[in-house]
């Protein structure tokens, strides 16, 4: 018998925090809190199994073996799938039943306790090569970044230009052209803080321009009360982190559905809501 899956009530939600008890994943926090992205559960009220969406990540917490985990599972539209409660392993086994092909990748988790050394954020910022400069990611430039693969995620999670500029907060580094070649910016919101994006363009990089940008956003974040929270694809970005005075975490696997079976899945949309 095919399962449903519901958007939660005020009452389900409840319980889908209780589900996602202790997650540091500020994904999961933006979906939680209704800013953006999705809650599902099998059921409306009392769901036994959730799944957040933002973004290209979904989260899974609950009880993997309910009746209503595999729909949940089947009917992702994003690529990355995770885990967020101790079941880890019991939900690993049940996403791998039913996508078996799905890849399995390392990310790696940073502390969210940093207490940033400005002047030594500032000195990065100043460090920027001659001819090179940060701006802020703004209405005309959010069309830009959409344009090109490497700087879409800088905005894509945001569904229009005021939407970013709004709720969202970013730069990019120029090169002596006026081309943009690095970035950083907030991928996803949640109440007080960002979780950050940054992306070099392949040619431009190992010149420290991603951690005068990085630098420019935190103290951007720092000024307007927000945590900009990191977590790592990569130990290059881990090691990125540490320049800026994070502290690693621990890594977690994540599972990365190709497009062939991503079009197996039914059609679905990140909702942005908005509420900060």
């Amino acid at each position: 018998m095919q399962q449903s899956i519901y958007q939660l009530t005020d009452n389900g939600l409840q319980t889908a925090w209780q589900l996602f008890d202790g997650t540091e994943e500020t994904l999961i926090w933006s979906a939680l809190q209704g800013i953006m992205g999705q809650v599902s559960g099998d059921d409306p009220d009392q769901p036994s199994a959730v799944r957040t969406t933002t973004g290209d990540f979904a989260f899974f917490a609950g009880n993997p073996d309910a009746p209503g985990a595999e729909a949940l599972i089947r009917t992702v539209t994003v690529p990355l799938l995770g885990c967020g409660d101790r079941q880890t392993d019991k939900w690993k086994q049940r996403i791998l039943s039913i996508w078996p092909d799905a890849q399995i990748f390392d990310r790696y988790t940073i502390e969210k306790n940093t207490r940033f050394d400005r002047e030594r954020l500032e000195k990065y910022v100043d460090r920027l090569p001659d001819g090179f400069t940060v701006i802020p990611i703004s209405r005309d430039w959010y069309g830009h970044c959409l344009e090109e693969n490497w700087t879409r995620d800088f905005v894509s999670n945001f569904p229009s230009a005021e939407d970013f500029v709004r709720y969202g907060v970013g730069f990019l580094v120029l090169d002596p052209s006026g081309r943009p070649v690095a970035g950083a910016s907030s991928y996803s919101v949640y109440r007080g803080g960002i979780e950050i994006e940054v992306d070099t363009n392949e040619n431009y990089r190992r010149r420290g321009l991603a951690l005068a940008v990085c630098a420019r956003l935190i103290l951007t974040c720092l000024e307007k009360g927000l945590y900009p929270s990191w977590d790592a694809a990569n130990l290059a970005s881990v090691s990125l982190a540490q320049k800026l005075g994070y502290t690693p975490g621990h890594h977690y696997e994540v599972f990365y559905l190709s497009q062939k079976d991503l079009q197996q899945t039914a059609t679905g949309q990140v909702v942005f809501n908005g509420n900060r």
